[in-house]
């Protein structure tokens, strides 16, 4: 079941594959990668940001909701595309610091490209099964889209990743009582023949 919880549990495990791979080969601990947006202040060299969120609506047309027993269907549930930066931050001498940065995003397209779909353990504690195999690819955004993006944060623009991971589920909480029939009644008018 995903619940509300799915969109952090897919930037965890972001978080969670990049640590995986990264540390101590390119990153130095789990201190050097976050997941916040790139204007935040501190010591880390990678940053995850999820900066937009929206709905799939090809999978609106497609999907009904489902039935819990005979007598209850669950409302439908939203499916949602998720919007990730990745800035890389070097704290290197100046002639050895866009180096450092472009190997680090380096890595990043190298694990994306391994793992093209996402596997999300349940964070929630409440034993639910993993959702597997989301989407996880690279986008190609315009000189124009980047732009709104770096000027939306109040940043100077800066050599960045973007991925698109989705669609994912998030599940209502809210049922309907269905009745069923359970007997038809049929009447056939009388005619009148002379």
């Amino acid at each position: 079941m995903a619940d509300y919880t799915v969109i952090s549990s897919v930037s965890r495990a972001l978080l969670h594959i990049l640590e995986k791979h990264m540390i101590p080969e390119v990153l130095q601990n789990q201190e050097s990668i976050a997941l916040c947006s790139p204007e935040e202040k501190g010591n880390m060299q990678l940053y995850i940001h999820l900066y937009h969120i929206s709905e799939c609506r090809e999978m609106i047309q497609n999907y009904q909701g489902y039935q819990l027993g005979a007598d209850l269907q669950m409302h439908d549930s939203r499916f949602l595309y998720l919007y990730y930066l990745f800035t890389a931050v070097s704290a290197s001498e100046i002639r050895f610091r866009a180096i450092e940065e472009q190997n680090i995003l380096g890595k990043v397209i190298q694990i994306m490209n391994d793992h093209h779909t996402l596997d999300i353990p349940d964070f929630s504690g409440k034993n639910q099964p993993p959702e597997a195999g989301i989407p996880v690819s690279m986008m190609n955004l315009s000189q124009e889209e980047m732009s709104k993006i770096w000027s939306s944060l109040q940043m100077k623009q800066k050599l960045a990743l973007y991925y698109q991971i989705g669609p994912v589920e998030l599940e209502s909480e809210t049922s309907d009582e269905i009745k069923r029939i359970t007997d038809t009644e049929i009447s056939i008018g009388e005619r009148n023949f002379s």
